[in-house]
């Protein structure tokens, strides 16, 4: 795939990010003060962010660590040290993901939040963190 081609789906699909990302923010806030009776409501809202960030994160990592990062690096071989980064933080935002699926699966299985706005919030950092550095 072409550079030409790459940058504008990647800039797209990183405002798609984003404002999930923000939808993430919105559910986490409505389970802050409530155990599962009162997050029952946001339970289903939980699920479908977190799939969304299990598939499309992990499309979106393919493309740029076999189509995208490469393409940068042969065209500006200075920015190998930061695409490496990049690659690392795809690692740790995995990690991050699991996570958060493990933390949503818990409660749905317990009724108890226990970590899962924490490990919400966690994640949500780090993907802001990732994506400012990649534009």
């Amino acid at each position: 795939m072409e550079y030409s081609r790459l940058l504008p789906a990647h800039m797209r699909r990183s405002r798609i990010l984003r404002q999930r990302l923000l939808d993430l923010d919105a559910v986490l806030c409505r389970t802050r003060d409530g155990g599962y009776s009162q997050c029952l409501d946001t339970l289903t809202a939980l699920h479908d962010l977190c799939r969304f960030l299990i598939y499309e994160g992990q499309d979106a990592f393919e493309e740029e660590e076999t189509h995208f990062y490469p393409i940068l690096e042969g065209r500006q071989p200075q920015l190998r040290g930061l695409l490496a980064d990049l690659r690392w933080e795809h690692d740790a935002l995995r990690e991050a993901i699991e996570e958060f699926s493990q933390a949503l699966a818990h409660f749905n299985s317990t009724g108890n939040l226990h970590q899962l706005p924490r490990v919400g919030r966690k994640l949500a950092s780090l993907f802001r963190r990732h994506l400012d550095r990649e534009e």
